[in-house]
């Protein structure tokens, strides 16, 4: 469950780097600032990107043209840059000089630039929970127990559901849907949040969301 849900988070910060909005320093310095202890790609650095690679071939084989493989990611792995093992990665650690944004430029070319969206990130997360809660593979209470232990998602929200509610349903359908229309289909609101805000259930203002609140 923590790597399926992994898998569109981390998807869309190379993406993002990809595309030339940020640099993986500014999108990790974005991501702690929302309170997870580490960024993306210094999580992909100490795992290892050898070893998260093959959990995205995997994912890949499993679930198809949404769970695509970044170019970079690829390009890394092929390029034993694996991160702190190999001593160079998205960041250096063996003191070498290395220009990552001219590396990326080089293996990615046709980036469209732009701003970093967090959103990105955090709400193609939450549409895969959604569609994880859809199969009923996990109930809410099993994503945010999850992602709080397995990623480190801040405590303080309690949760991805729990912080999706807080921030209100109906915003978190905008918002994806504007997503959608600047960066494809797969941010499309997913059946189950469609239902909810339906329902009326917005999250927790309305005191019913993905928990109930009553």
């Amino acid at each position: 469950l923590v790597n399926r849900l992994l898998m569109p988070y981390i998807n869309e910060a190379c993406r993002s780097l990809e595309e030339g909005s940020a640099t993986a320093k500014k999108i990790d310095e974005a991501m702690v600032a929302f309170g997870m202890p580490m960024g993306p790609f210094l999580m992909l650095d100490s795992v290892g990107i050898d070893i998260s690679y093959h959990v995205a071939q995997v994912l890949r084989e499993g679930f198809g043209p949404k769970a695509s493989i970044p170019r970079v990611l690829e390009a890394m792995a092929r390029d034993r840059r694996w991160g702190r093992k190999s001593g160079i990665g998205f960041y250096v650690y063996d003191g070498r000089a290395d220009d990552l944004e001219g590396y990326v430029r080089r293996a990615c070319p046709g980036g469209k630039g732009g701003d970093f969206d967090p959103d990105r990130l955090l709400l193609a997360m939450l549409n895969e929970a959604c569609a994880c809660l859809e199969e009923g593979v996990a109930s809410p209470g099993d994503v945010d127990l999850s992602l709080l232990a397995g990623i480190g998602f801040p405590q303080a929200t309690q949760g991805l559901l729990h912080w999706a509610d807080a921030r209100g349903l109906d915003e978190i359908f905008r918002r994806l849907k504007e997503l959608a229309q600047s960066h494809g289909p797969a941010f499309w609101p997913s059946v189950h949040l469609q239902r909810l805000v339906s329902a009326g259930f917005t999250g927790a203002r309305a005191k019913r969301g993905f928990f109930d609140y009553t």
